[in-house]
């Protein structure tokens, strides 16, 4: 196990830095200029110039990337071209407001959906299964941003029960919790169609196993059956897309933090594109590619736990 996890960091360093190299092209070589940005499109060419020496614009891009690398392997992810802040200290604060948006919304999804594809499963082919599957399928076919917009209409326009947009406050806080609770619900409400599937096929595929058949064959009681014998293992694909997704979520968010206004990683990394406040963007970038890799390494060694039969070595 100690040697699977060392190799498998050994191979985050790659991945980390092909992210880096690969945002930092990008960037470089779109068009915009950030000196143009800060100075105004009306400054003289003069004072746009003295700006591009200041942030180190004026040298060649490897040059840029080598500074920024080692600044980076020191924990230094520059200022911000607009704030002048520490890339750190306003990533800081949108990361940690990000993580509780996604933690919000994926304790209720799960919550819905996987007892929603338990008894899918064990109720196969009967009229709760098909509404459940044809419900799912209608959920994955609506846009985060409709589905937003419609609740923010209904729970904050017609019924006044949350607020539009911003963050009230700590989570801890009444005014926290009433702010969550409409982007949670827009964010969780598109994960919950594709894990009820989900974990309605695992959960078929593992009651039709000969180790079922012979719980069932000893008399056990078939809640326990499907809870003790079979539900563990089927949650294994579960749990991978569920890792992944949260994953995903903590660096995609962008639809739902900007429709909300909620301070996240998304809505940072979207307003600095827009500024071409390249330090923000680069940190964002690698911020959601460690967060990516190490999310993917918990969820493997969670298998172990679910299935004692899966050794690493």
């Amino acid at each position: 196990m100690r040697v699977y996890i060392l190799r498998r960091l050994a191979l985050t360093v790659p991945t980390i830095l092909g992210a880096s190299v690969l945002v930092f092209l990008i960037l470089h070589l779109v068009p915009g200029d950030p000196a143009m940005v800060i100075a105004g499109p009306t400054a003289p060419a003069d004072v746009v110039a003295n700006i591009r020496a200041q942030l180190g614009l004026d040298q060649p891009v490897l040059v840029q990337y080598g500074r920024y690398l080692a600044s980076a392997l020191r924990g230094d992810l520059g200022r911000s071209i607009l704030t002048r802040r520490e890339v750190t200290s306003e990533i800081g604060g949108a990361f940690l407001n990000t993580v509780e948006l996604v933690i919000a919304a994926r304790i209720w999804s799960l919550l819905v959906a996987i007892p929603i594809g338990v008894v899918a499963a064990v109720m196969r082919r009967s009229a709760f299964d098909r509404l459940s599957m044809v419900t799912a399928l209608l959920g994955l076919s609506l846009p985060i941003f409709w589905i937003g917009l419609m609740a923010i209409w209904l729970f904050a326009f017609k019924l006044g029960w949350f607020p539009i947009s911003g963050r009230g406050g700590p989570l801890w806080t009444i005014a926290g919790l009433h702010h969550l609770v409409l982007p949670a619900l827009t964010l969780g409400v598109i994960q919950v169609p594709a894990l009820a599937r989900l974990t309605r096929s695992s959960l078929l595929e593992a009651l039709a196993q000969d180790y079922v058949r012979t719980a069932r064959a000893k008399g056990l009681a078939e809640p326990f059956v499907v809870a003790k014998h079979a539900l563990r293992n089927a949650l294994l694909p579960v749990v991978t897309v569920v890792g992944l997704q949260f994953a995903g979520l903590l660096g995609g968010a962008v639809v739902t933090e900007t429709i909300f206004s909620w301070p996240g990683l998304g809505r940072l990394a979207v307003t600095a594109i827009l500024t071409r406040d390249f330090p923000v963007v680069q940190g964002t970038i690698l911020i959601s590619a460690v967060t990516f890799v190490t999310i993917n390494l918990l969820v493997d060694l969670l298998y172990v736990v679910l299935d004692p039969r899966i050794k690493y070595s």
